[in-house]
Order: structure tokens, then C-alpha cells, then sequence
């Protein structure tokens, strides 16, 4: 699983908001984190009243019988120094570092990297929220804050069972309530500044408050809205350019970068993904710019020299989008959408462990609209026909069996939208997420 974009407000405020009491919230944060940071361990330590120790919380990977039991203080071990210096603290190899103490009680022996941010809500340090690793690991830049930012929706949590728990006088509730709904929406507000800073267009705010804080949050979801159709529209634009170089395939990459948006989000995947897969399936054949007409546009079959150039598209794709600050999900779909899972695709011959599920699903986007499209050498296939083919190679094990059954599933549904009404990205002309709004009456 990647680590980018993993953080995501939304799910931290459905967690928080489910009802749960704060203590069952603060378990299923923890595992989320762990989960998307790839960590063996994540842990929410408390704050206690006496402001010189922390315990133990919540966790993911630690004894279970050490929640609210181990206790260190502030002096002690890497998280005591998150609390005490009230900012992140990244090791690679805890045992060299001079404030390393394991607690034997924890089963935290067998880690060995370490990384922690301080919580802390309203101003005031509530705990430290660490995540760790068996295997030594770098902690990068993006991910020190992304565990910040989670950290910022996982402080009030943690203010919230101090209060329940009588850690907090009577008479300091309803202030530190104020306070939390006060700066709960601006920490909604600041993450989704900061994914959207990070080229992640799709992030929102979702901060809908009647006062000053809500006009700011509905303004800005405005203009990262505005933002994010524009940068759709101008990559659309340019797609559709390449696309018409050939008469036969024009249209190709807007058709696959919205069935590509359409199967993952049949799939489940969030919002961000959703962006990426339909970025990528628009940009998968920018490479071609480099393949001369003499060979791009050329009725009969290829020759090998011929075949070996058309096979560099990918990787000239991914020269041309160099310098242009792309996910890195955007690129593995542009370098990956011909390799295939058993190793036989191009350029690099990848396989199975090397594909993420980003260039898998435009792979099979991508064959698919090019089977059921009609070539100088052929018709195009009836989806039926194409369906058939994509499920041989999935059973063969050369494209993922899920994404193929996704478009079984979806196909009819697919075709009905892309006879009666087109498909293209947005830019005054209908898409797919348009045509949803008029919805199911097709399929």
C-alpha cells in the first residue's frame, strides 16, 4: 500500500463522530494509521493531570493489557521527548538514540523505528501519537506530516477522554468544548489547504458551519472545485490533441481516463485515487508524441523495429511528465498501463509485485476501449466479445482477475452512458459523473 494521500479528513471526522466512546474512536484511529503508514505499531499516549507523565491510551501492535497501565514520564523514552520539545521526533534505530528506553511490559523490544508527533488541541499538549516499525526505517518528509495532520483531528478525541474521564474539572468542560468546536473545523480547513498545496485537487474541507469559519471552508471548497475542473479540462484538452493525430483513436484517452475513474470508484477507492486514475488513464499515451506518423498511423502490421519504438511510449511519457510534480500514482499508470502481471508486458517487463493497482486498472481500461474501437485493421469488438478476451487473459494471469469482473459487472452500464451521450471531461461537455446525476435509469 502507498503511503501518499493516505491521510484523509474525512475518514478521521467519520471516526470521531460515529458515536463510539472515546476510548473504543481512539482504537480504530490508531489501527487506520498503522494501516496507512504501513507501521507495526501505532499508539495514542495521554497527557496525564500532573503534566510530568504520559499513559498509554490506545494502541495497535503494543500488549493490550499495557492500555492504561504503562506510564513513563516525560524525561523518559522517545515519546517523553515529543512531549517535552511539543514537536515531531523521527529515528530510524531507536537503540542509538540517547533517550532510547524500551518497556519491557509493552512487547516494544522488538522495534526498531520510531516516529512521533505531539497532540494537541486548543493550544494545550494533550499526548503523543507514535507510530513504529520492526524493520529500520527513514520516515519521509510527507509522512512526518501527514501523522502531523492526523494528529490535529486526533487531539480533540484525546481531549474529549480526559473529560470523560474527570481529567479536567467540571467547570473547564464547556470552555474546552468551545474551544474544540471552534478548532476542529480550522484543523479540516488547514489539512485540506495542505493536500490541496501537495497537488492533490480533490481535497475538501467539508467545513459547512454558520458562521465566519464556514463561509472560509465553503470558499475554499469552491475554488479547490474550480481548481481541480480546470486542471481536468486542460489535461483533457491536451489528451484529446494526441488522441487526434489519429482518426481512430480519437477520443481514446478521455474514454479511459473516465473508465478508469468509473472502475475504481465501482472498487471503493477514495476520492484522491479516483483523481489520479483519471489523470493517468487521460495521459497514459502522451509518450506517443514521440512516435512518428510513419509508424503511429500505419494501416498494416508493424515490423519489429517499428514495434520496439511504439513499445518506448511509456517510458518517453514519463520523460515528457518529468519535471511536471505529478503523483507518483499519475506516473505508475503512464510507465505501467503495457506491463502485465505475468511479466510479458512492456517496457520493462514487470510483473505482479511491481504493479500497484493504479496501472492495473487503466490497463484494462486501455484494452478494453481499444478492442471494442474500430482500426485500420480491423472492427472493433462487441463488448461481449472484448469481456471475453480481458477474462481469458485474467484467468491466465495477465491482468487482475478484480478489475476485470469490475467491468463485467459495470460494462453494459458503461456502454449504454457511452452511446447515448459521449463521454468526455468536463469543460461544458457531460462526463460520466454528470451523467450518474441522471443515473441508473440505463443500465
Amino acid at each position: 500500500m502507498s503511503t501518499t494521500n493516505f491521510y484523509d479528513v474525512e475518514e478521521i471526522a467519520k471516526l470521531a463522530g460515529n458515536g463510539d466512546k472515546p476510548a473504543e474512536t481512539l482504537g480504530k484511529v490508531t489501527a487506520w494509521i498503522a494501516r496507512g503508514l504501513q507501521a507495526d505499531v501505532c499508539s495514542a499516549y495521554l497527557l496525564e493531570p500532573d503534566r510530568v507523565h504520559l499513559v498509554l491510551a490506545a494502541t495497535l501492535g503494543l500488549r493490550r493489557e499495557c492500555v492504561g497501565t504503562l506510564r513513563l514520564a516525560l524525561h523518559e523514552g522517545l515519546a517523553g521527548l515529543v512531549a517535552e520539545q511539543v514537536r515531531p521526533v523521527a529515528v530510524e534505530r531507536v537503540q542509538t538514540h540517547p533517550r532510547f528506553k524500551y518497556f519491557q511490559e509493552s512487547g516494544e523490544e522488538r522495534l526498531q523505528s520510531f516516529l512521533g508527533v505531539p497532540l494537541i488541541d486548543c493550544g494545550v499538549l494533550q499526548g503523543v501519537l507514535v507510530v513504529q516499525t520492526e524493520a529500520p526505517r527513514v520516515f519521509s518528509e510527507s509522512e512526518i506530516e501527514m501523522l502531523t495532520e492526523a494528529a490535529a483531528q486526533v487531539a480533540p478525541i484525546v481531549s474529549e477522554a480526559r473529560t470523560l474521564d474527570k481529567f479536567i474539572a467540571p467547570a473547564q468542560e464547556k470552555l474546552w468544548a468551545v474551544a474544540r468546536n471552534l478548532t476542529s473545523p480550522l484543523s479540516q480547513l488547514v489539512a485540506a489547504a495542505r493536500s490541496v498545496s501537495r497537488g492533490d485537487l480533490s481535497a475538501r474541507s467539508n467545513v459547512r458551519t454558520a458562521d465566519e469559519i464556514g463561509v472560509l471552508g465553503a470558499s475554499f471548497d469552491a475554488m479547490a472545485e474550480r481548481l481541480e475542473r480546470q486542471h481536468i479540462a486542460t489535461i483533457g484538452a491536451l489528451a484529446s490533441a494526441i488522441d487526434a493525430r489519429d482518426p481512430y483513436t480519437a477520443g481514446h484517452s478521455v474514454r479511459v481516463g473516465d473508465l478508469s475513474y468509473e472502475l475504481g470508484r465501482e472498487m471503493g477507492l477514495p476520492r484522491p485515487s479516483l483523481q489520479h486514475l483519471r489523470v493517468g488513464g487521460l495521459l497514459h499515451d502522451i509518450g506517443k508524441i514521440g512516435i512518428r506518423d510513419t509508424v503511429l498511423l500505419k494501416p498494416g502490421k508493424l515490423d519489429d523495429d517499428e514495434r520496439r519504438l511504439i513499445e518506448q511510449h511509456p517510458t518517453i511519457g514519463l520523460r515528457i511528465l518529468e519535471w511536471a510534480e505529478l503523483p507518483k500514482e499519475v506516473l505508475e499508470i503512464v510507465g505501467g498501463h503495457h506491463e502485465r502481471l505475468d511479466g510479458t508486458g512492456y517496457p520493462l517487463g514487470l510483473s505482479a509485485d511491481d504493479l500497484t493497482l493504479f496501472p492495473r486498472i487503466t490497463a484494462v481500461a486501455d484494452m478494453y476501449d481499444a478492442l471494442t474501437t474500430d482500426r485500420p485493421y480491423r472492427r472493433g469488438l462487441s463488448p461481449q466479445e472484448a469481456l471475453r478476451m480481458l477474462w481469458r487473459d485474467a484467468e491466465g494471469g495477465i491482468v487482475d482477475p478484480e478489475v476485470v469482473a469490475t467491468l463485467r459487472r459495470f460494462a453494459r452500464h458503461w456502454e449504454s452512458r457511452r452511446s447515448g451521450a459521449g463521454t468526455r471531461t468536463s469543460n461544458g461537455i457531460e462526463s460520466l459523473e454528470a451523467l450518474r446525476e441522471r443515473g441508473d435509469q440505463v443500465a
